[in-house]
């Protein structure tokens, strides 16, 4: 199908990660044992195989769990319970259970379908990727993350794709349980950016206040994925953060320290919403843990060879001398339009003096 008309295409997709499998194998093993136990240790048994299922994502063996009970005279309200016919239970649902573990194996990735998606679309309105300049745009929402890309034409001509993702969770502050689903926003990104890479993106932005589009548990499996990711992107040149004055987790930031994006040249970080007006502006944000990331990411990847050519920083922000000292001697071109740069770590020699801040 051609619809070379088609100006703007919106796309909603669900990029959780699939059921965690390591909570499978542990089911596994604990059914296989359970052919030796009493009645009493198979209740417990069918009670953490529940939680399990639960926790990893396995929603279906929950209704054969169900079923098995069930059959087995186990069910709600059961008198007795047969030993035998729990330890036939116990092996009928290590057969399901392993039939999903070698489904799981087999399914799709989300960003293969994504990809597949995309691809679609832009051969049906008629865009050539390798002559398009590709711009993605990413967001948090009160749901998930949005993706604005522009695929501006030879011709001037550009084509928007509007990119919705839900399903993975924003990472909480108390850590994982066992056999939940590694995920979170940085790998939910992750997946929807190996989507993105067949359009060859120039640029992407990524928009920052009290909540990060790639957000993960630290610097572990979410992370190490969306730098997978990244480094599809060969000809991605250009970052650029808008960050609000409660930015955090900058997932990007921490990702980039690695080898990837061997193309970039330029970061550019801004204010989001910045006011114009110098007082009322309040008082300059200094934003420390943020950059902090960033400082470790451009001298990281100065280690790794691929020194950045030009670092851009304009907005309302208070800036430590030392960290701009320290920036200028790891990147080309250091560029600041900042309110104030008269920190020394955390004292301001301005900032902290001005009686109506």
């Amino acid at each position: 199908m051609l619809a070379p008309s088609l100006h703007r295409v919106t796309i909603r997709f669900n990029a959780t990660s699939p059921p965690n499998r390591d909570a499978l194998q542990h089911v596994d093993e604990l059914l296989t044992a359970a052919v030796d136990m009493g009645a009493i240790e198979l209740e417990k048994v069918f009670q953490f195989v529940r939680s399990a299922f639960r926790r990893s994502g396995n929603y279906g063996l929950l209704f054969d769990l169900d079923d098995v009970l069930g059959a087995a005279g186990a069910g709600a309200g059961a008198g007795a319970l047969d030993l035998n016919a729990l330890r036939d239970a116990a092996l009928v649902l290590r057969g399901f259970v392993r039939a999903a573990a070698e489904d799981l194996l087999a399914a799709p990735e989300v960003g293969r379908k994504l990809l597949d998606a995309v691809g679609a679309i832009v051969r049906a309105i008629g865009v050539d990727v390798t002559q398009a300049e590709c711009v993605i745009t990413a967001r948090c929402v009160e749901d998930g993350v949005d993706y604005n890309v522009a695929l501006e034409g030879v011709d001037g001509e550009v084509r928007y794709l509007f990119l919705h993702m839900v399903g993975p969770p924003e990472p909480s502050t108390t850590g994982q349980e066992l056999w939940e689903r590694k995920d979170s926003y940085a790998d939910g990104c992750a997946r929807t950016l190996f989507g993105l890479s067949g359009l060859l993106p120039v640029e992407l932005s990524v928009v920052a206040d009290d909540a990060d589009p790639f957000d993960s548990w630290g610097d572990g499996d979410g992370v190490n994925e969306l730098a997978s990711s990244l480094a599809l992107l060969s000809d991605l040149d250009t970052l650029r953060f808008d960050i609000g004055e409660d930015a955090v987790g900058p997932g990007l930031l921490v990702a980039i320290r690695e080898p990837v994006l061997n193309a970039l040249t330029h970061i550019y970080v801004t204010r989001a919403a910045l006011d114009s007006t110098f007082m009322a502006a309040g008082r300059p944000k200094h934003l420390e843990g943020w950059f902090d990331a960033l400082e470790l990411a451009v001298t990281s990847r100065s280690n790794h060879g691929l020194q950045l050519q030009r670092l851009e920083i304009a907005g309302h922000f208070c800036l430590c001398m030392l960290w701009v000292r320290r920036v200028r001697e790891v990147v080309g071109e250091v560029v600041l339009n900042v309110t104030c740069m008269n920190r020394v770590r955390s004292v301001c020699l301005t900032c902290d003096f001005v009686p109506w801040w």
